[in-house]
């Protein structure tokens, strides 16, 4: 169920993951923007502001979600955790997993598939303002399939992978929709969206891959899993 006001899922002294509702962006574009989900997180532990980011205005948020995304996010309390948590990110063993309510039908990206499986590819923008992106099959070096392509992005020179984990019918009276678990480590921009609706499954509201029919773009972070920056062992938190 979507819900509408931030709250904390988990804390310690080392960080905090907290859900951030949909229409809500992670990050300020400059210095001091209210409203974000980094400057709700930073009145109740302004520690958070004295962390050296990716960004400067970025502070101790470790990844991000697209404004229209609901879910889990994980801020950095200490500059030991947020190097820790980033060195993970950088491993691959920073494990993220989304709920996607998708439109159509589990038995047609099935038939040649059997759970789990990966989806894979490298990514181009697309569109007027670059506001998309699209996949582009690559072979084991990382090379277009499709022929020689400008601004090719990938993984240190690996196709992107989008996880996916489980399928189940969630279809009602006139609508056939799917919802998919998927997991990944290193994402890109839209990744999930994008591998989605590449096998046929565009996620309901999605105006940049599918259609958006007047809903709310239906993807949720439901769980994250890293080691612990302060010891090591392996935490996973659920969205609850």
């Amino acid at each position: 169920m979507t819900e509408t006001v931030v709250r904390i899922i988990a804390e310690t002294d080392a960080y905090l993951v907290v859900y951030k509702p949909h229409g809500m962006h992670c990050a300020p574009l400059s210095e001091g923007e209210e409203g974000t989900l980094l400057s709700w997180g930073a009145r109740l532990c302004p520690a958070i502001l004295s962390v050296r980011g990716r960004k400067e205005v970025e502070r101790g948020l470790l990844h991000r979600l697209d404004r229209d995304t609901e879910g889990l996010v994980l801020l950095a309390k200490t500059q030991r955790a947020y190097d820790s948590l980033s060195e993970s990110q950088e491993r691959g063993v920073f494990l993220k997993e989304y709920e996607a309510l998708c439109v159509g039908s589990s038995s047609t990206v099935l038939v040649d598939r059997t759970l789990p499986f990966a989806i894979e590819s490298g990514f181009r923008p697309f569109g007027p303002g670059r506001r998309v992106v699209r996949p582009v099959e690559t072979d084991g070096d990382g090379n277009a399939l499709s022929g020689r392509v400008l601004e090719l992005a990938l993984d240190r020179g690996h196709p992107y992978r989008t996880n996916v984990l489980a399928l189940s019918d969630a279809s009602s009276t006139g609508n056939i929709r799917t919802l998919v678990r998927a997991g990944l480590a290193r994402g890109f921009r839209h990744q999930v969206r994008c591998h989605l609706a590449w096998i046929g499954l565009p996620l309901v509201g999605d105006e940049l891959y599918g259609k958006a029919d007047g809903e709310n773009l239906a993807l949720r972070a439901v769980a994250l899993m890293f080691p612990d920056p302060e010891n090591g062992s392996p935490v996973r938190i659920d969205l609850h």
